[in-house]
């Protein structure tokens, strides 16, 4: 098992770094390596675009249900997964992408998009290529295969992360990219 640095305790995720590299023991070398160094000095978006300072308007949802965002970038700055606010910009280049709110299921609740997608063609995912910005979630043949792969009597359990995708920390070099208004 690799001897990683310590996690910067700045890194705002809620992953115990030293039980995670218990968990990975007999994983492939490159995954264990991959996984200790974002989450010792923060996952890298792959950006190759352009990095020069944008403003983007909010989303007609967002600037309709102001409370809703309001409670949402509180919750997030609570839990240490925002910096800010700042009267200006804290960095630059520093890009700033709409936010909006999208209503779940339930009634009255929503979830807040960063929409960094816009605009099309000079977004910030734009600038990530599909290599790195692809999610492969796990299927029910993978879940067969696994069973098979274990053999008679094995067991499975279904696990969910809450919040999984804001709880990956991010290098800060790329902090410049994530900025919203």
């Amino acid at each position: 098992m690799p001897n990683p640095q310590e996690p910067n305790p700045h890194l705002p995720t809620p992953v115990k770094f030293s039980r995670l590299l218990y968990l990975l023991s007999g994983y492939n070398h490159s995954t264990v390596m991959f996984l200790s160094d974002g989450f010792t000095h923060g996952f890298p978006l792959h950006f190759q675009g352009i990095r020069e300072s944008s403003h983007a308007k909010n989303l007609l949802s967002a600037v309709q249900n102001p409370t809703v965002v309001d409670a949402k970038i509180a919750k997030e700055l609570a839990a240490g997964r925002l910096a800010g606010p700042f009267d200006s910009p804290p960095i630059s280049p520093f890009v700033v992408s709409p936010l909006g709110v999208v209503p779940k299921k339930s009634p009255g609740e929503f979830r807040l998009i960063h929409h960094l997608s816009f605009p099309k063609g000079a977004s910030v995912n734009d600038g990530i290529s599909h290599e790195n910005s692809t999610v492969c979630y796990a299927t029910i043949g993978d879940a067969i295969r696994c069973i098979k792969l274990a053999g008679q009597g094995s067991y499975l359990a279904k696990t969910d992360i809450q919040n999984a995708f804001r709880i990956i920390p991010i290098q800060s070099d790329d902090y410049g990219l994530l900025g919203m208004h």
